[in-house]
């Protein structure tokens, strides 16, 4: 029990502990309960629902064009409402990589294609080059087709060439594709030795972050870690002085990647 007590439990095992998400049918098992809300936090009483006060669809409608600079759907902000943090990871993903990631078959989308694999799938407009420009009109739909031709070698700067037919046109795409372990993250490493270096838990994006210079007393929040809609804390082992930081916020970080040195 002292050991359950003394992690840094996620927000998201608080908010389960204190029943936001419900409560089993038995409720949960008091030791677990007690250690993840330390005492700290008392568990909700009825329904989480009950709770919450009623949402203005008009407005949060508003609030979300002004802020992605789409039309929202009515699913859309049913996501917002629940998992806002989550959304906007889900926006900006969808900057970097095209709106189009919205119509692919979900096996392609996670796992790729393997060489000769053709999928089809439906696109607003009359191609699929068009529709990168037109993803959120209210366009008829057409039919596409993409199919995975050839993967290159890999060459010294882990650089590898694709070719693909695009609706029977054929395209070369140059893409970064390091192995696994080292070579994929070029930040510093922790030392497990050294009490002054603090490594990351797991892999993950960098959310929060403290600055430079800062004091701070033992289990002040250091950073947030955020995997798999999870977010992680890391906290300060003792009172130290940040003397540097050595990542930014939204970094891709794996296991054990330094986050900071510390002047214990």
């Amino acid at each position: 029990m002292p050991k359950m007590q003394a992690l840094h439990w996620p927000q998201s095992a608080i908010e389960l502990a204190r029943g936001e998400m419900g409560t089993p049918h038995f409720g949960f098992p008091r030791r677990m309960q007690d250690a993840i809300l330390k005492g700290q936090l008392k568990p909700m009483e009825g329904r989480p629902g009950d709770t919450l006060a009623p949402e203005d669809f008009d407005k949060v409608k508003a609030a979300m064009k002004a802020e992605f600079g789409t039309e929202p759907t009515s699913e859309d902000m049913n996501a917002f409402l629940m998992y806002p943090g989550v959304f906007r990871d889900y926006m900006k993903h969808l900057a970097k990589v095209g709106p189009l990631a919205t119509c692919l078959p979900t096996g392609a989308f996670f796992y790729g294609l393997t060489v000769h694999e053709t999928i089809e799938f439906e696109v607003p407009g009359p191609n699929v080059v068009e529709a990168e420009a037109q993803a959120d009109a209210a366009l008829p739909r057409t039919k596409a087709s993409i199919t995975l031709n050839r993967v290159g070698p890999l060459e010294h700067d882990f650089m590898r060439t694709c070719e693909w037919l695009v609706d029977g046109v054929a395209y070369q795409v140059s893409i970064y594709d390091p192995p696994p372990g080292a070579a994929s993250y070029k930040g510093p490493m922790a030392d497990p030795s050294k009490k002054s270096h603090v490594a990351c838990p797991l892999p993950g994006v960098i959310k929060t972050s403290i600055k430079e210079g800062a004091e701070v007393k033992k289990d002040d929040l250091l950073f947030t870690v955020v995997a798999m809609k999870m977010e992680v804390l890391v906290r300060a082992p003792a009172d130290c002085t940040i003397l540097e930081v050595c990542i930014a916020v939204d970094d891709e970080v794996v296991d054990g990647a330094l986050l900071a040195k510390l002047e214990l």
